[in-house]
């Protein structure tokens, strides 16, 4: 089994002065390597404003699945959650994986034009 990172940052999304928030999206992904032997992958469900698409997969031997996993705050502040990824095969594989990202205040347009103002 093998997961291609521990660690999902989802950097900087922005709420706009109407209090709409952008979001960002990553994808997990979890790879079974044995050649005979498919496996279940379970993930804990993390809390707002983190959420992944599916929390139960069936993975085949020699393959894998991506999960979307979404970043969607409310308020500014920074964000982070672990979730446990449980692998079910002979042997119980368990593994945190790192959910973090951050809300500022402002749009990507309004910081593309501050910092074309200041290159002038």
């Amino acid at each position: 089994i093998g997961i291609e990172q521990n660690i999902l940052d989802f950097g900087q999304v922005f709420i706009n002065d109407d209090l709409t928030t952008n979001s960002k999206t990553l994808k997990l992904t979890i790879k079974n390597y044995s050649r005979s032997d498919p496996c279940d992958a379970d993930i804990t469900e993390p809390h707002l404003p983190f959420c992944i698409s599916v929390r139960r997969a069936t993975i085949r031997e020699k393959s894998f699945v991506k999960l979307t996993c979404k970043f969607r705050p409310k308020k500014i502040g920074l964000y982070s959650e672990n979730v446990i990824l449980t692998i079910k095969r002979r042997n119980n594989f368990k593994t945190t994986i790192t959910l973090t990202g951050r809300c500022i205040m402002g749009s990507m347009n309004t910081i593309l034009h501050d910092s074309m103002e200041n290159e002038e």
